[in-house]
């Protein structure tokens, strides 16, 4: 299918898939004028269809022939460092997180009686030891965030990192939560 892409002052013929979905078109579109997917609005028949990544083009009414705007600002050099420095961080959270939900799963198990209970004292020290590695990555996440000083004229790299604190500090408060549990079942 063909498209007319408008970008500034720029239009562009492209073909596409015809069954991929609006997030499809926005990272089609993210090679072609350099704005990245979180900053476009793709506006077609005066609505922003960005709004919804995960539809069909066929749902929102693009067909071949269909002339849509592409809106957003590229990034300078300077802030596409600090964000690419936070999706390294956000990647990191994410194996933490990742982990930390293995560990519940391995906790729930033991709670259902799936572990032998001579084995019990022995597989609470190593969840222990597993939450506290847990929550030592979770701190320097924190850490490496709160090093980083970023300018106000980049809203978005400020906003990402702001919303990378609020997450790594929600998983440090269940992590906490769950040693505490771990300590008072323990004792039991």
């Amino acid at each position: 299918m063909e498209i007319t892409l408008m970008f500034g002052s720029s239009k562009e013929q492209i073909t596409i898939e015809e069954g991929i979905t609006v997030g499809d078109l926005m990272k089609h579109f993210e090679e072609i004028t350099q704005v990245p997917q979180y900053n476009q609005k793709i506006i077609f028949k005066g609505n922003n269809i960005a709004k919804d990544p995960e539809k069909c083009l066929g749902d929102v009414g693009i067909k071949s022939k269909s002339r849509i705007m592409v809106i957003g600002q590229k990034h300078n050099p300077e802030e596409e460092k600090l964000l690419k420095h936070l999706e390294d961080t956000n990647k990191r959270i994410e194996q933490n997180a990742k982990y930390y939900r293995e560990i519940l799963t391995d906790i729930d198990s033991m709670k259902k009686g799936f572990l032998e209970e001579s084995f019990v004292p022995q597989f609470i020290a190593k969840v222990k030891k597993n939450l506290l590695r847990c929550t030592e990555d979770g701190m320097k996440a924190i850490e490496s965030l709160d090093c980083m000083a970023i300018d106000e004229k980049f809203a978005d790299a400020r906003h990402q990192k702001k919303r990378l604190i609020k997450r790594t500090q929600k998983l440090l408060d269940d992590l906490d939560k769950t040693a505490d549990e771990l300590a008072i079942s323990s004792i039991k």
